[in-house]
């Protein structure tokens, strides 16, 4: 049961700072704290953001504020190298404040090279103004003041709906309030004006992902991909997606699809946070115990610390007959996690491996102090019961696991 479950665990990968986030993205990353992910393992067991105090994942609004001026920059209209463009940069500046409103106003200022003195003077400045919300909606944004944001991108979008500059920053925002449906509607809006951009596609593959719509994520990641292959968290979530979403998408080579992408970020980043983790559960799946086993080795030496690799080994050394070797390692996930139920379920089933039952009674116990409501936990409690002799509490906990893992997480 506990493989079923983990075999279709999508919780947040465990990034251990927002150091390894800019290693792993190859661009700076600003999560702020309130954005810590609430998705889980094991049925809710698994809080990996309980389990290191640093660790992290980039939401889509918060961990991009500090790349929407390189994102403008890109998109800037003075890149393509014409006499309009040019004149923009000269008398905007390359200030990273006035890319927005540049990128907005270029428009105007093409109608005005051809029309001369006099519409030079009448289309100048509603071009200048028009571009203001979009400009203030960037400094808010920035400065992580979403609902501001949102209302000024909003005006921006009122006065130019087809600027794609400004109907990305108003979807980034919206996600930032977790408005995700409308936030969707502008990155679509963003990406048909301007269907080439990598950021673009990248950031509505990350609105669809934080709404579990993993078979929507997989073209548009994909997409991303193509576009950007040096973009390690999408080729992460790509991956991800893959394993989650099989079933809806009828994918046969899922495992194959999923291990490409984990392989190409693995060779790009060996420290990338938890690929050699989700490189081994595709492995352990499939029945390559000995590949599985070194990846987490791998991953356990970049993140000693991780308690979600070290249930997964100790998962995998009883799983191959090594109970001795699955107690030591989840003795180490218990000191540092030692308030995860699933911990302390796993510690249980290795001391009973190790002919330990009152020690597998007690881990099991405080899986069940910590989580009332853990159906598996309660299962394995009734059979340490059960093997000891006391029937009647055995047949208590066999009946609170039928009555919790009817009504699920």
């Amino acid at each position: 049961m506990l493989d079923d479950v983990r075999r279709s665990w999508v919780g947040p990968p465990d990034l251990q700072s927002d150091r390894a986030v800019q290693t792993a993205r190859g661009r700076p990353a600003g999560c702020a704290e309130s954005s810590r992910p609430s998705q889980t393992a094991h049925g809710g067991r698994f809080r990996l953001s309980e389990v290191n105090e640093n660790a992290t994942i980039p939401v889509t609004a918060r961990s991009l504020s500090r790349n929407v001026r390189k994102r403008v920059w890109r998109a800037a209209p003075w890149r393509s190298g014409s006499t309009a463009t040019w004149v923009l940069q000269v008398i905007g500046g390359t200030t990273w404040s006035s890319m927005i409103l540049l990128r907005i106003a270029h428009r105007w200022f093409a109608i005005l090279l051809k029309r001369g003195p006099v519409a030079v003077v009448f289309l100048m400045a509603p071009a200048f103004w028009a571009g203001l919300p979009c400009e203030e909606a960037l400094q808010k944004y920035l400065a992580k003041e979403y609902a501001s944001a949102a209302a000024l991108a909003g005006q921006a979008v009122d006065k130019d709906g087809d600027d794609p500059a400004c109907r990305h920053i108003y979807g980034l925002s919206l996600a930032a309030l977790g408005k995700f449906s409308d936030a969707e509607t502008n990155l679509q809006r963003a990406i048909a004006l301007r269907p080439n951009h990598a950021d673009y596609q990248y950031d509505l593959g990350y609105v669809l992902y934080q709404q579990k719509k993993y078979d929507q994520c997989v073209p548009v990641l994909k997409r991303a991909v193509e576009l950007n292959g040096d973009n390690l968290m999408a080729r992460f979530l790509l991956g991800r997606s893959y394993v989650s979403s099989h079933r809806t998408l009828l994918l046969g080579n899922f495992s194959q699809l999923a291990l490409e992408q984990f392989r190409y970020i693995a060779t790009k980043n060996p420290r990338f946070p938890t690929v050699h983790y989700h490189i081994a559960e595709i492995h352990s799946n499939n029945g390559f115990f000995e590949e599985a086993q070194r990846e987490l080795n791998l991953e356990l030496e970049n993140f000693p610390a991780s308690a979600q690799s070290r249930v997964a080994l100790g998962e995998l050394l009883l799983k191959t007959g090594q109970p001795e070797a699955a107690l030591r390692e989840l003795l180490l996930a218990e000191k540092h996690a030692p308030t995860i139920p699933l911990v302390h379920y796993t510690l249980a089933k290795a001391y009973r491996d190790n002919q330990d039952s009152d020690a597998a009674l007690r881990s099991a116990r405080r899986s069940l102090e910590l989580d009332p409501g853990y159906a598996d936990a309660h299962y394995l409690l009734g059979q340490l019961y059960q093997e000891s002799g006391q029937t009647e509490l055995a047949r208590r906990e066999m009946e609170l696991f039928e009555k919790y893992r009817s009504t699920g997480p």
